[in-house]
């Protein structure tokens, strides 16, 4: 006769649901014929599972495969399930076994992340075991880490973009809550402890639970990350989100083109790689060259529809195609919210937006992720020789440098890579250590263009021969080769507006003019890459904004770029910062000057 279990699996219910007795789960039957109540305040019914006889899956694959013997047996299994349904302070838990959670998510909303939060709470860093987390910053994977030594959650950046889905965790006998709690711990949304307990010690185990829920005590495990929102069960919540959105998008159409992006790393496109985005809505489509076009047609289509429409309708209606520059046809159509990224906010409150899910961003949060930004080296731009941006784009910028190997446009074709790759846009190099350095003009998510340049260019130059060989040997793609007068009158017809035939041909011309290598001495620069130590080499992005202002006595990081960096830019660059610094990289940010300044 058992008189315990040994394995516990506890859910908090999103709502308190004060009448057990009127509870009834389908394909469940109450063994009680009224709630019972015990003397601690203590409420509970309970539900047992019946399922019908049911041959196997396995049997019926074997007798189609084998010839059975007239009169074998034929097996019978039965699922079983129960589900413990208590209440107590104005909370409704729940208590499941075999089957039982499925019949108890069927019918009510369970707190999400309720074992996670009262583990946070219970556990030391020293009783920590492992973690499962799914990535946040686009990469669609999952990792399930076990840690044999002790492992410190708070100093691992790569926490900060990952979203955590399960602790694993066995406590110290020499605690309280071994013995109150459980010997083990695996905790998410449920919260699941191993430790024999008869019925009273149940009710006393959900009694101290219930008391860490509602307890203000601070986490004795802190593990930075981002707060998921759960589609399941906050699917209202989420549609609020949206909206505010498309509001977000309506009012403030240039706050909008800062704060979001176009991107999805399913597809593995670098934005720059796409030559235009055909836009569709109700079958009618219109092609435009660059992202911020696409938000802005998404603002007249939500703007002209009818009263009837509601904008959220009309954004789920509205598909998005990309033509990419090495490909003949458009990519698939998708919906255009499997591609816009960014971040939103609502109040006081910081939301982030990749790959159609949501994350809240808590103040603690923010915090570690501005710590961690001050922990990137900031150089001063005259330490890299860095020309003032008097140009009206960064193609002539980049040109207007002398002192260093200009990369530019200079496109290197390797297989299984969409589009040429750009080793960088200005290489300062000596024989002793090198800056690769990124340019871009913008603020906010559209930093993740160059953030993934820099990225994916240091990869190939690592992992792939092929291309580290094209660099090396200075095989990085041809660019126009014009005289200074030629070069003035190509940007003054690529400029303008509005051309005459003649002054298209010209343009035409032009364009097929002979095109040039590198030089034999930035050949030879290149070389020294070679047997240059990984630690010389410093991927460098190098950022011009001339509306968010640096202060003036600026000492950290984050005081250079404040404004500058959104939430999504600041999770996207820490994702690549520990990427690059895994391969052995440093890694660095510059302010291009002007810049305007603050007190």
């Amino acid at each position: 006769m058992s008189n315990s279990l040994s394995k516990l699996s506890l859910y908090r219910l999103k709502d308190f649901h004060e009448d057990l007795g009127d509870i009834k789960f389908d394909s469940y039957e109450s063994v009680l014929s009224t709630p019972q109540e015990l003397a601690n305040e203590i409420s509970y019914g309970f539900f047992i599972y019946k399922s019908p006889n049911c041959t196997p899956k396995w049997y019926n694959f074997f007798k189609n495969n084998i010839d059975f013997e007239a009169g074998s047996i034929i097996p019978k299994v039965q699922t079983s399930g129960f589900i413990l349904i208590i209440n107590f302070n104005d909370s409704t838990y729940a208590l499941t076994g075999g089957h039982g959670y499925h019949g108890l998510t069927k019918k009510f909303i369970i707190e999400t992340r309720f074992g996670i939060e009262i583990a946070k709470k219970i556990l030391s860093q020293e009783e920590l075991k492992g973690l499962a987390q799914k990535d946040a910053s686009g990469t669609v994977n999952s990792l399930d880490r076990v840690f044999r030594s002790q492992y410190t959650p708070g100093g691992d950046i790569e926490n900060l973009h990952r979203v955590l889905t399960t602790i694993r965790a066995r406590k110290d006998k020499s605690t309280r809550d071994y013995h109150d709690i459980g010997s083990s711990i695996k905790a998410g949304d449920s919260l699941v402890v191993t430790g024999k307990k008869d019925f009273a010690e149940i009710m006393t185990f959900i009694e101290k639970v219930d008391s860490i829920w509602n307890s203000t005590s601070e986490e004795t495990l802190i593990i930075p990350e981002l707060e998921p929102i759960n589609p399941k069960y906050e699917k209202e919540f989420i549609n609020e989100l949206w909206s505010h959105l498309l509001n977000f998008v309506c009012d403030n159409i240039s706050a909008a083109k800062r704060s979001l992006f176009l991107d999805n790393a399913d597809v593995g496109f670098l934005p720059d790689a796409v030559e235009y985005y055909k836009i569709t809505y109700k079958g009618k489509s219109q092609i435009v060259s660059n992202y911020e076009e696409v938000i802005v047609i998404l603002k007249e289509h939500i703007k002209n529809s009818s009263k009837e429409e509601n904008p959220l309708d009309v954004f789920k209606k509205t598909n998005l195609r990309l033509k990419f520059l090495d490909s003949e046809t458009l990519y698939p159509p998708k919906r255009l919210s499997y591609y816009l990224c960014g971040d939103l906010n609502v109040g006081s409150e910081c939301y982030f937006l990749n790959a159609e899910r949501w994350y809240r961003a808590n103040s603690e949060f923010l915090t570690r992720i501005d710590q961690e930004i001050n922990e990137v080296t900031c150089i001063n731009p005259n330490t890299l020789n860095l020309n003032e941006w008097t140009h009206p784009d960064e193609d002539r910028y980049n040109k207007s440098h002398t002192e260093h190997i200009i990369l530019d446009k200079r496109l290197i074709r390797v297989p299984e890579e969409k589009g040429g790759i750009e080793f960088c846009d200005l290489l300062k190099i000596t024989e002793n250590d090198a800056h690769l350095i990124h340019v871009k003009k913008a603020s906010g998510a559209e930093l993740r263009a160059l953030f993934a340049q820099g990225l994916v260019a240091t990869e190939l130059f690592n992992n792939s021969s092929i291309f580290r060989d094209k660099v090396l040997k200075g095989e990085v793609g041809k660019v126009l080769d014009l005289s200074h007068e030629e070069e003035l009158r190509y940007y003054e017809l690529k400029d303008k507006s509005a051309k005459t035939p003649e002054e298209e041909k010209e343009l035409k011309q032009l364009r097929n003019s002979p095109k040039k290598e590198l030089t034999c001495t930035e050949k030879e620069q290149l070389c020294y890459l070679e047997n240059m130590p990984r630690k010389n080499i410093n991927v460098v992005y190098a950022i011009l904004d001339e509306s968010h202002r640096v202060k003036s006595n600026a000492q950290k990081t984050i005081d250079w770029f404040d404004g500058n960096l959104s939430l999504f830019a600041k999770i996207d660059l820490l994702s690549r910062v520990q990427r690059l610094r895994g391969l052995g990289y440093s890694v660095a940010l510059t302010r291009i000057p002007p810049f305007p300044t603050r007190s």
